[in-house]
């Protein structure tokens, strides 16, 4: 039995040693001095079996990455978030790169790795293959992987009791050292008798899990000695268990026993449940901290810094970010800079690798300069997978017209060495590669315009793509206080899409002073945005109505446009006008710091009426005695009409409030006598709605006005808000903003320019 010391924790490793070394002092008590001896060897390996496990914890089970932002170790145990491996049906071969580029826009998904979704948990993956070879890019948990391996093993969790050794081959830097010699060490230390003696009887016996890590980290001198000493050491030691790591690029293959297995990106799960355990103390399980963050991760303006944290490495640097000031960096180019630099500099740094002779002369800024080059030519050719031979011929190219770079690299050795050394480009299929991340390709498509200075052809060639919004935001963070000068341009070139005479006088009636007691004119952006939103919102009533009412009598019908006009718009551009809306209320949540957003639905007397504003918050809120109208009279509910004309009503009222419009709110209390009651006919609530849309065109001048858009005006439309929005976007990611020269910008948003 064992005793109390060893509290049930170190027991595999006692019983796994002191059943070698019993056997071998059996054979030979004879004496009292005989058995003294035994006891004193089954103490001393209880001692060390102790000493063995808190030495594994202290050196293998404390994370520390990222010194410069990580103050303290954090316990592996604490924070480990349980792997995952790529199914083999994971691993496709595709006919051509068109192939792949399609599988990848199919997903929708900021995730370059395509297949299928299939995955394999990495422990049980561990204790079915005696043999296991983990491969993966950098940063993505392989050696936190093996250390949780030995953890799971000294706990005695694992399907076989044996005794684990993790061994970092890095360390192996002369063709002297072997594994054997590296396992004794370790039992050494420890203070187990005997060690040589223990180690041998311990392989022989298939006692031990010995874990090789890094066998890409190896010195290139020692490269082929340590791998032929693995593969003899496998043979000569066959009945023990193996499990080793290496990063994929450079894996030579030749371990016949081994399966192998690619480690998988963090998938959604695993980067809440990281989160989770990153942010598991006291003060942050109070705070909601955890839960704040991913929340803050899964908003569509954060998509690209989600994708980071498929990586685990780059995870960590987020959690670290986002620590201290419980926020991520508004200017996101700092932030795609810094963990850019992270895979180009530190962590190689970090982990104390020597570099293979072709990099130390391919450093890591002419480097950069190389990958935002290749990014830039193949983003702007719509190009996001490519073949070996197209990556070879763009870094050889680079090489020859880059002075200062050394005449003996060639472009296959240095693709070998950025591949294999940082991961920035990755083979996602035979003869197939990309960029590691889509977030760390847009960063050096935008540092290569900011260094070029092409921001002109940035702007005239891929404003209304949608594709290229990322990079814009990551230019405007990067061109520092010349990002005015892009902005410009982008205000310039948007104008363009507000030519036709619709659309002008739509935008001259924005800005235009409304009604006769209203002597206000702001020329704040969202001033302008709210009326434009609040129309936009009605015209989509307007095309709703059409269709789901088409019996409406022509005397009743809203009189903009004919009814057939409407009915024959609608099925055309609806989606547009829906798009168009939400645009623009966009637009409003990104200009708060012009003006407060007045919510549209507010408290009873928005209006400065009861019932009517009671009426008006229950359309869209869904709460007070209205509701039973609008949930048990289907006729009704085949409508958005209602909802949409209230949320539109509510926030012009909202705009007359702020402009101290006092008309608009008495004429719409003097329909509060009108109210139809919680009984009456659904037609008595459109006619209704229908006074009420009559006061709204009266008091802002549209009556004789024709707003209608064609479907060329909604395309048009669509493209000048996403670019006004992506100029509020550009400012918010800027590091430094003029008040002076956004005040000039502002002024000319959403208006007709007069230059």
């Amino acid at each position: 039995m064992l005793g109390d010391a060893l509290n049930g924790v170190i027991g595999p490793i006692f019983e796994t040693t002191w059943n070698v070394l019993k056997n071998q002092y059996d054979a030979g008590l004879q004496h009292v001095d005989d058995e003294q001896k035994r006891l004193y060897v089954q103490q001393a390996t209880e001692r060390a079996a102790q000493a063995y496990h808190q030495k594994y914890l202290e050196r293998h089970c404390n994370v520390k990455v990222l010194p410069g932002l990580m103050k303290e170790a954090m316990p592996l145990d604490t924070i480990y978030t349980a792997v995952k491996f790529l199914g083999d049906s994971d691993l496709k071969y595709f006919s051509t790169l068109d192939d792949l580029e399609e599988m990848y826009r199919q997903s929708g998904k900021r995730r370059f790795r395509v297949g299928s979704d299939e995955r394999k948990d990495g422990l049980d993956a561990a204790n079915q293959e005696q043999y296991l070879m983990v491969l993966g890019g950098p940063g993505v948990g392989k050696s936190t992987f093996l250390r949780k391996l030995g953890l799971e093993a000294l706990k005695g969790n694992l399907a076989h009791d044996l005794m684990p050794v993790f061994i970092e081959l890095k360390s192996f830097k002369s063709d002297e050292q072997t594994i054997a010699q590296a396992i004794t060490k370790e039992l050494e230390i420890a203070g187990f008798p005997g060690p040589e003696t223990l180690v041998e009887s311990l392989l022989a016996e298939g006692k031990i899990l010995v874990l090789l890590d890094g066998l890409d980290e190896v010195p290139a001198k020692q490269e082929n000695d340590v791998i032929d000493q693995v593969r003899d050491f496998c043979d000569r030691y066959s009945q023990n268990r193996f499990v080793s790591s290496c990063r994929i690029a450079a894996y030579k293959g030749g371990f016949n026993r081994f399966i192998d297995v690619t480690m998988a990106e963090f998938d959604d799960e695993q980067i809440e449940q990281f989160i989770k355990r990153w942010f598991s103390s006291d003060l942050d399980i109070q705070a909601g901290t955890a839960l704040r963050f991913w929340n803050l991760l899964c908003q569509p303006e954060n998509e690209a810094a989600k994708e980071l944290a498929q990586t685990p490495l780059l995870l960590t640097f987020l959690c670290l970010t986002y620590d201290r000031s419980q926020n991520l960096p508004t200017v996101r180019s700092t932030l795609y800079g810094d963990a850019l630099n992270i895979l180009l500099k530190e962590w190689a740094a970090e982990k104390r690798l020597e570099q293979d002779p072709i990099y130390q002369g391919f450093h890591a800024d002419l480097e950069k300069e190389l990958l935002a080059e290749i990014a830039y030519e193949s983003f702007s050719e719509n190009q996001l997978f490519f073949s070996k031979a197209e990556l070879v011929e763009r870094v050889s190219s680079f090489l020859e017209d880059t002075l200062n770079a050394p005449k003996y690299l060639d472009g296959v050795a240095v693709l070998k060495a950025i591949e294999k050394q940082q991961g920035i480009l990755v083979e996602r299929a035979p003869d197939a590669y990309s960029f590691s991340h889509l977030t760390l390709q847009e960063y050096l498509v935008a540092q290569y315009i900011s260094n070029q200075w092409i921001t002109g052809k940035l702007v005239s060639h891929h404003l209304t793509d949608r594709r290229w919004r990322e990079v814009f935001l990551l230019v405007s963070g990067l061109l520092g206080k010349r990002s005015y000068e892009m902005w410009l341009l982008m205000q310039r070139q948007a104008s363009h899409w507000i030519d036709s005479p619709h659309l002008q006088s739509l935008l001259n009636w924005v800005i235009k002073p409304f009604g006769k007691d209203n002597t206000f004119v702001s020329d704040a952006i969202l001033v302008r945005a709210r009326f434009l939103h609040s129309f936009l919102k009605l015209i989509n009533a307007q095309l709703t109505v059409s269709l789901e009412f088409i019996d409406i009598s022509s005397e009743n019908a809203i009189t903009m446009v004919s009814k057939g006009r409407m009915i024959n718009l609608a099925n055309t551009y609806l989606d547009y006008i829906s798009r168009v809306s939400t645009i623009v209320n966009a637009t409003l949540s990104a200009s708060a710091t012009t003006m407060d957003i007045i919510v549209a639905t507010r408290q009873e007397n928005t209006l400065g009426v009861g019932d009517l504003a009671d009426f008006l918050a229950t359309v869209v809120l869904g709460s007070s005695s209205y509701v039973p109208v609008l949930k048990t009279n289907k006729d009704f509910n085949k409508s958005e009409y209602m909802e949409t004309l209230a949320t539109s009503l509510a926030i012009v009222n909202a705009i007359a409030d702020t402009i101290e419009n006092k008309t608009l709110v008495k004429r719409f209390g003097d329909l509060s006598d009108q109210l139809p009651g919680i009984d009456s006919e659904v037609s008595k609530w459109i006619a209704f709605a229908f006074d009420c849309t009559k006061v709204y065109f009266d008091m802002f001048d549209l009556a004789d006005k024709s707003f209608m858009l064609t479907p060329e005006d909604a395309h048009s439309l669509d493209n000048y808000l996403y670019s006004v929005k992506l100029i509020l976007d550009c400012k918010n990611a800027a590091v430094r903003v003029s008040r002076q020269q956004w005040e000039s910008i502002e002024s000319r948003l959403l208006r007709v320019s007069t230059n």
